[in-house]
C-alpha cells in the first residue's frame, strides 16, 4: 500500500514536470527568490555522478505570514527556481501539496527587507528509500 502511494506521487510529479516548461516570475525588488531541491532522486544507493539533491521542478510554493495567512502562491520553474514579490516583513515559505504525505518539505522562515529579495533554498524529502 505504501509503495503504491509513493509510485502514485512520483507519477504525479513526473506529470507536473512534463507540464511545466517554465513558471512565470513576477517583477519587483522586494520579496523572496529561491530554489526547491528534492532528495533522494531515486530509490537505492547513491550512484557516482548522481545529483545529491536535484531541483524539484514545478513545485507548488506558498508564502505565508507568520500567523499562517496565505500571501501568495507560485509554481517553481523546471529548475526548481521561484520568485515571490512581497513587502518587507517576516514570512514562512512552504512547498509541496499541502495534504500529500510526500514530498515532505522544510518550512523556511525568512525576513524580507525593502529593496532586495531574500534568498532561500527549500529541501524536500521525496520519500524514496
Amino acid at each position: 500500500m505504501r509503495r503504491s502511494a509513493l509510485v502514485m506521487v512520483m507519477a504525479m510529479m513526473n506529470g507536473l514536470v512534463a507540464a511545466c516548461a517554465s513558471a512565470p516570475t513576477a517583477a519587483g525588488t522586494s520579496g523572496i527568490q529561491g530554489t526547491v531541491v528534492i532528495a533522494p532522486a531515486h530509490a537505492g544507493p547513491q550512484r557516482a555522478g548522481d545529483a545529491d539533491s536535484p531541483p524539484y521542478a514545478c513545485a507548488p510554493v506558498r508564502l505565508l505570514t507568520m500567523q499562517g495567512r496565505l500571501v501568495s502562491q507560485v509554481i517553481a520553474d523546471a529548475q526548481g527556481q521561484f520568485k515571490v514579490v512581497a513587502p518587507a516583513g517576516q514570512y514562512q515559505v512552504e512547498v509541496g501539496p499541502p495534504d500529500a504525505p510526500y514530498p515532505r518539505c522544510d518550512s523556511v522562515e525568512v525576513a524580507v527587507r525593502e529593496g532586495s529579495p531574500a534568498q532561500v533554498q527549500v529541501h524536500c524529502d521525496s520519500g524514496m528509500r
